[in-house]
C-alpha cells in the first residue's frame, strides 16, 4: 500500500532551463508498526537514493502522529 501511496504522489518538478536537473518530489505516509512500509524504507529507498542522489527528495510523515 505504501508504495502505491508513494506512486501516486511523486511530483515530477519541470525544467526550467537545459542546464537544470530534473527533481522528484515525494511523500510517503507510513505507521511505524506496518511492515510493508519498513520494507519500502529499508529496502527499495537506499538503493534509490544511492541512483538518483539529490534527484530523488522524499518527506516520510508518520501517520499515528498527529503532526505527522
Amino acid at each position: 500500500m505504501s508504495i502505491l501511496v508513494l506512486a501516486s504522489l511523486l511530483i515530477h518538478s519541470p525544467v526550467q532551463a537545459q542546464t537544470s536537473v530534473a527533481v522528484v518530489h515525494a511523500v510517503l505516509f507510513y505507521s511505524p508498526s506496518c511492515g510493508h512500509c519498513h520494507y519500502v524504507i529499508e529496502e527499495v529507498f537506499p538503493p534509490l537514493f544511492e541512483k538518483y542522489g539529490d534527484q530523488l527528495q522524499i518527506v516520510g510523515v508518520d501517520v499515528t502522529q498527529t503532526e505527522g
